[in-house]
């Protein structure tokens, strides 16, 4: 999987970082020992990290992907669906790691 990342480094990437069922174009910045970075502004504030042990299914064709917090859609060439922690309303906290 670290191969076909690499391909995509420096170029936007779909992911859904923020909510399980929406990707939205980040820019993947690096791939190293298992994990990837990638960044969700162009400000460098919205940086997130994963082990690419939470990569459930990743996709590589033409896609459409939203830009966190700003109008419109970008194409993108790499899909990534990555496990995510849902937190319900007043209730218990439960993670699953793989």
């Amino acid at each position: 999987m670290e191969t076909v990342f690499r391909q995509y480094i420096g170029r936007e990437i779909g992911i859904n970082w923020n909510e399980p069922g929406k990707f939205d174009a980040v820019t993947l910045l690096s791939v190293d020992d298992g994990w990837f970075t990638v960044r969700a502004d162009s400000h460098n504030r919205l940086v997130s990290h994963y082990n690419t042990r939470m990569v459930i299914m990743a996709s590589e064709g033409q896609f459409k992907a939203t830009h966190a917090g700003a109008p419109g859609k970008s194409n993108v060439g790499l899909l990534v669906q990555v496990q995510t922690l849902v937190i319900p309303g007043g209730g218990a906290w439960i993670g699953v790691i793989f």
